[in-house]
């Protein structure tokens, strides 16, 4: 009875503390679209003088072709509507160039993906659309390079597009920076709850 009155107080300061928190970052309203560099994997290398391949009839390959699948996901918690994106969302190709563009797959299925490319062979287009929560699409690029450099221009009102890729390795680093970001914040206040428990029993 003596410890309940002595720590009481001080664990129901830190359970209480601990749920507030963790109720606010996981009610805490997100809008992002993360884009992956899914698959890739050769089609053709570079050919013998002797042989020729045209794409579509029309085309002919003199370079490696490609098939690389790239993934956009709705990431966050909020949707992303058609009136949040500033344009189409634009890829630029850096290093290569494509030699056609399509939808690979959808989750739902059925999303209305409007997927283009220019006259250049250099810029794909993604016309904007509704993404709830989870709600990812898949393209499908034919290029000369197994592994293209791209940049994404485009931006979404109230929210952010990301590298998931880079997002996920670049956790760690997240986690030391800025003593006024909210994660490190967040951190901070659980290494003090475990080091004020390790205090606790420390007196018991």
């Amino acid at each position: 009875m003596d410890f309940i009155k002595s720590y009481g107080f001080l664990f129901t300061t830190l359970v209480t503390s601990t749920i507030a928190i963790t109720i606010y970052f996981k009610n805490k309203k997100t809008k992002q679209l993360s884009w992956d560099i899914y698959s890739w994997s050769p089609i053709v290398t570079k050919l013998n003088h002797d042989i020729k391949i045209y794409y579509k009839d029309i085309k002919e390959i003199t370079d490696d072709l490609n098939m690389v699948l790239i993934k956009f996901k709705n990431t966050g918690n909020e949707p992303i509507k058609k009136d949040d994106f500033e344009n189409d969302l634009f890829l630029k190709l850096l290093d290569s160039k494509v030699y056609d563009v399509n939808v690979s797959e959808t989750k739902p299925e059925g999303l209305p993906i409007e997927v283009y490319k220019d006259e250049n062979e250099v810029v794909i287009g993604i016309k904007p659309l509704l993404l709830n929560p989870k709600d990812e699409f898949t393209i499908k690029l034919l290029t000369d390079k197994l592994i293209p450099e791209f940049m994404i221009s485009t931006r979404i009102v109230g929210g952010s597009i990301v590298e998931y890729s880079k997002t996920r390795k670049n956790l760690r680093v997240l986690l030391g920076v800025a003593a006024k970001s909210e994660l490190t914040m967040y951190v901070s206040v659980i290494l003090a709850i475990v080091a004020a428990f390790m205090q606790l029993f420390r007196m018991i």
